[in-house]
């Protein structure tokens, strides 16, 4: 699928965007606009308060018959997807996966991204709810699903809703007949949010479904599954609790003070030690009912855990890594003019010298990249554009011009090394990656990533995971706590999160901007008042997306949509909470 998206991709603009608005400071400045709608269509899909836990174990296969378009009221779309019959925005892909019940959750067995065979939409799925309400014979279901882009990011949020009858339930978990199958009521859908600059709507409608009852293959696995994830789940507190300790602590500063439009945030929060100050999840249709259940797209924030971390990696395991040359690993670039001295470690800085405007930015929203590297499916193409689509005009080492497709031919050349050493069946995100997410616990939402659309599969290294709010706040803080040091490069590791006495790094801008393995950093100094240099290391995504990570032991986050990149006000706000300046204890490693 094809289709212009010129500035989609452009996380340069965004880390620079946010450099501007950090000159900005909060003083005088009122308070963010008021939350979205607290009651709405989203209220009738939540369980209730007083909802209380059907006995037993419901099991069994949901299937919903798709035979029509939902009601679409398109708010947003910049290139006119909705308007293309082909792509099929208004339906939802073939729906039929199985669930089992643990207590009040009804937990999917298939979990993470699930590839659909529709043209524009592929699945998440995530554990929702079961309930009885008092005076009402039926049981209600409602479980969390996203949308997510093909061959991109862009996510959106929503919800199924449908009811058992006692009779239905009966046939349903009858032993002799462990098979049976039936109606029941129309399944409800809505979708009111998402994290998505481009495409914004609203989705609504009915449609017809059967539960297939019987215990799925897999189900004691899932249920396993989903207890431990509960208790590895740092405990959440809404962000109002902050001010039990800090009166004065103005909780608005973290959705950006009016920087961030309410309705462009997805999520926003601040770990503190042990506990998870946490956003609700507001949409147009009311609070989504399931916090803990939003899929959040990482956008570039992979270009630090997947390109970063995918290279630490194989630095720790196999030395030299990094000083690999790009052309003696990717045979698209071997007799490629000048790529003889470019390494890995360049491309992961995007310092390979071939770019087509010295702009740090350019290039990334030109029309090339677009039709070269980020509308192409097939890694055969995208490979080809990343080694060809600029033309080298200086050394290695130099120059700064930020890239996706330098990500991607680092990811790449990292699959080549790693099948090196392993054999052909290596694979860079399942072998190298997801051994750390398990060690951490992280959720399935990260059992897999954005890949090639191909035999290949090619990880998109810069782009295409997916993450639950949870995992966000457990893998920064992990990072943070060096709780993934002795698995990764120590001095790669430490340059990137700024652990040396000064600020270290690629300068892409004029400012206290810092660009280093994957990793961005900003020296907090003459904001928060410093005596000596504070780089504060950040991941951030495309559209409106943060994370950062901070003295203190602590992490600050936001997803929003909006374009806009804003966390002075969030700073300020954090000092008075935990003073950075004295928190900060540089650890004194050799910057490299």
């Amino acid at each position: 699928m094809k289709h212009p998206h010129t500035t989609r991709h452009n996380p340069l603009r965004a880390c620079l965007a946010a450099l501007l608005l950090l000159s900005v400071l909060a003083a005088g400045r009122g308070h963010a606009g008021a939350e979205l709608a607290e009651a709405g269509e989203m209220a009738a899909v939540t369980p209730p308060a007083d909802a209380q836990p059907p006995a037993g174990q419901l099991a069994g296969r949901l299937e919903l018959k798709l035979s029509t378009a939902l009601a679409i009221e398109v708010l947003r779309d910049d290139y006119a997807l909705a308007q293309d019959r082909k792509l099929r925005i208004a339906e939802l892909p073939d729906f039929a996966f199985d669930y089992v019940q643990d207590g009040a959750e009804l937990i999917p067995l298939q979990r993470g991204l699930q590839r659909t065979a529709h043209p524009h939409w592929d699945l998440f799925l995530e554990p929702g709810g079961l309930w009885r309400a008092p005076g009402d014979d039926a049981m209600h279901a409602s479980l969390p699903f996203a949308l997510q882009e093909k061959n991109a990011n862009c996510t959106h949020n929503g919800v199924l809703h449908f009811r058992l009858h006692k009779s239905r339930e009966r046939l349903h978990k009858s032993a002799e007949r462990p098979d049976a199958s039936g109606e029941v009521s129309p399944v409800t859908v809505l979708i009111g949010s998402e994290t998505c600059q481009y495409l914004k709507f609203n989705l609504r409608g009915q449609v017809s479904a059967r539960f297939h009852a019987g215990a799925p293959a897999g189900a004691e696995q899932a249920l396993a599954t989903q207890r431990a994830l509960r208790a590895r789940r740092l405990p959440v507190k809404p962000l109002v609790a902050l001010q039990e300790t800090a009166p004065a602590f103005d909780i608005d500063a973290l959705a950006g003070a009016g920087q961030l439009p309410r309705e462009d945030l997805s999520a926003w929060g601040l770990v503190v030690g042990d506990t998870h100050y946490a956003s609700g999840c507001p949409t147009r249709l009311g609070p989504y009912p399931f916090c803990d259940a939003l899929s959040l797209p990482s956008y570039s924030l992979a270009k630090s855990l997947v390109g970063g971390l995918g290279l630490m990696r194989l630095e720790q395991q196999y030395p030299g890594s990094r000083d690999r040359r790009v052309s003696d690993l990717v045979s698209a670039c071997g007799n490629g003019d000048g790529w003889q001295a470019v390494t890995l470690e360049h491309s992961l800085n995007m310092v390979t010298g071939h770019y087509g405007a010295p702009g740090a930015q350019e290039d990334e929203a030109s029309e090339a990249m677009l039709t070269g590297f980020f509308n192409a499916e097939k890694h055969a193409q995208k490979i080809r554009f990343a080694c060809s689509g600029w033309p080298r005009r200086a050394p290695p080492g130099e120059t700064f011009v930020y890239h996706s497709s330098d990500t991607y031919l680092l990811g790449t050349a990292m699959t080549t090394l790693l099948r090196q050493q392993r054999g052909d069946s290596a694979d860079l995100y399942n072998d190298v990656l997801r051994p750390l997410w398990r060690d951490l616990g992280l959720s399935p939402a990260l059992a897999d990533t954005r890949r090639s659309r191909d035999t290949a599969r090619q990880p998109f290294t810069g782009y295409g995971l997916t993450l639950l709010r949870d995992d966000i706040a457990r893998l920064a803080r992990a990072l943070n706590r060096g709780e993934l040091d002795a698995r990764l490069d120590t001095g790669m590791l430490a340059a990137a999160l700024q652990r040396g006495p000064h600020p270290a790094g690629i300068f892409p801008s004029e400012g206290r901007l810092y660009y280093q393995h994957g990793f961005w950093a900003y020296d907090a100094a003459p904001l928060l008042g410093c005596d000596r240099p504070l780089a504060l290391p950040f991941m951030s995504g495309y559209g409106g997306i943060n994370v950062l990570l901070l003295p203190g032991d602590m992490v600050y986050y936001y997803f929003s949509d909006g374009g806009r990149f804003a966390f002075a006000d969030a700073l300020l706000q954090i000092n008075q909470l935990r003073p950075l300046c004295a928190q900060a204890k540089p650890i004194t490693r050799t910057p490299t």
